[in-house]
């Protein structure tokens, strides 16, 4: 079901002909806009009971932190972000655990591990897998040890 704006919520037009001299219609209106505003179903008895606020819930799946928001609205968005920043504050993705100034050393030693990596692919690799980046290459020793080339650095090996 797409959302549409009734005739009822078509209000713009009534509240603006307060404002303007020349009275508009709704066929003045050039376009119309509705959206969907999701509400966190909290247990509430009926839908204007429910809260209108965003719940952020967080939960661990597979070793893999996760990060549920449940409800909002548009104008929210700057406070709900602090929110979840907040919310996950210190949480490391797996591969994750080690400091910004750590990076270059694991990009050197991975490097080193694997030689037949360039470059730019073993800095994606830290940037996307870091720490388990050597559980994915395992005991690769060559390029063709990671199978197919997706191209862009990304293999079989590591999909």
């Amino acid at each position: 079901m797409v959302p549409e704006c009734s005739d009822e919520e078509k209000c713009l037009v009534s509240f603006a002909n307060s404002y303007f001299r020349k009275s508009l219609a709704k066929t003045d209106a050039v376009c119309t806009y509705s959206g969907v505003r999701p509400l966190y179903d909290g247990g509430a008895r009926s839908v204007s009971a429910a809260t209108l606020n965003y719940v952020l819930k967080t939960n661990v799946i597979e070793g893999a932190p996760m990060l549920n928001i449940l409800g909002s609205k548009i104008t929210t968005y700057n406070c709900l972000a602090e929110d979840a920043l907040e919310k996950i504050a210190g949480v490391a993705l797996p591969g994750g655990e080690f400091g910004v100034s750590e990076v270059s050393d694991r990009i050197t030693t991975l490097h080193s591990a694997y030689p037949f990596l360039s470059q730019r692919w073993t800095i994606r690799l830290i940037k996307a897998y870091g720490k388990d980046t050597f559980k994915t290459l395992s005991d690769a020793t060559s390029k063709d040890d990671l199978g197919h080339d997706f191209g862009a650095t990304l293999s079989e090996k590591q999909v």
